[in-house]
Parts: C-alpha cells; sequence; structure tokens
C-alpha cells in the first residue's frame, strides 16, 4: 500500500509507474483515504499484492467468471506465503466492512487450497455476481477482510439477506 497522492504529486504518475514496477496486467486498488490522499495497492498478473508493507499481511484478488461453483481456489503464490508457514487455521472468518461475517472452511489437497464451507452461502448472501471483483486482506490467523467492486470497478456497499427492504433499496449501489 502505498500514499498514491504523494507519489503522483511529487514525481509525477510516469514515475510512480516506475517506482512501482507497474506492469502490463496489473491490477490497481486505488482508495480514497481522504479529499487529499489516496492509497493505492497493485496486484500482480499473479493476483497476488506486490509490495507489502512490513507491518500488514498481503492482499490477494479474485475476479469472478463463475459464481456457482461452490469453493473459491486461492491463489498459489499467496498460499505459499501463508499457508505454507502455519498462519492459516482449517476454519477462516470473512468479515465486511459493513459488518457481515461469516465462516468458512478451507479445503486442502497437497497442492491448491480452497474457500470450500460456506463458499456459497456468502456469494449468496453478499450477492457476488459475474464479473464483481473481490479483494481479500489476510488480518490474523483466521481472519480475512472483504471488499467487493462492481463490474465497473466501483466498490459495492454489501448488502446481506438480512438487510431490510428500506436499507437494500437506499444502499444496494451506494459508491465509495
Amino acid at each position: 500500500m502505498w500514499n498514491g497522492h504523494d507519489l503522483a504529486m511529487k514525481t509525477g504518475w510516469k514515475q510512480v509507474v516506475k517506482d512501482l514496477h507497474i506492469r502490463v496486467r496489473d491490477v490497481l486498488q486505488i482508495t480514497m483515504v481522504d479529499d487529499t490522499t489516496f492509497e493505492l495497492t497493485v496486484f500482480a498478473s499473479d493476483l497476488c499484492e506486490k509490495h507489502v508493507p512490513d507491518n500488514r499481511n498481503p492482499k490477494f484478488i479474485k475476479w469472478f467468471v463463475d459464481v456457482s461453483k461452490p469453493k473459491m481456489i486461492l491463489p498459489i503464490k499467496w498460499v505459499n506465503s501463508i499457508y505454507a508457514v502455519g498462519r492459516l487455521n482449517d476454519e477462516v472468518f470473512i468479515n465486511t466492512s459493513t459488518g457481515y461475517t461469516t465462516n468458512l472452511k478451507l479445503e486442502d489437497d497437497g497442492k491448491d487450497v480452497w474457500f470450500s464451507d460456506g463458499w456459497s452461502k456468502l456469494v449468496k448472501d453478499v450477492d457476488i455476481r459475474r464479473f464483481n471483483i473481490l479483494v481479500f486482506t489476510f488480518s490474523d490467523q483466521n481472519q480475512f477482510e472483504m471488499v467487493v467492486y462492481d463490474s465497473d470497478y466501483i466498490q459495492r456497499h454489501v448488502i446481506t439477506s438480512e438487510s431490510s427492504d428500506n436499507e437494500e433499496s437506499l444502499n444496494k449501489r451506494r459508491r465509495y
């Protein structure tokens, strides 16, 4: 995560691209912090965060094409950096900024690792759709923070099936 405003204002965008080694197929997550500051996270084509500060665990992204699958595979590079050192439990919790929390099981066949039991419920509850982008931040041994972006790359306010009809109509397309 980089303070993109300071970098861009001092050096210009071309220098930011050079300094952060941004390449074709990299994905940028730009988050507005306040009126004059934004944070920039760069994901490589392997879906993993490129520049992880020492004080934070790495993020990964998932771009959804088929939401009907009952489980979601985790990026192998991310798994090798976190899971291999015993930092994940067999059960994990997914949290959103709007307070939605659910637990999932991790399935590991020795080659790949997936979010499994509970994944289909999360997809339904959060209304994950085709071409949504999910950003996962691993926060500790069994907690993930998840942010959902619509196909137009705008962060979506997560509405769950437990939300009231009034709240849903007001917030379903809230943009940040």
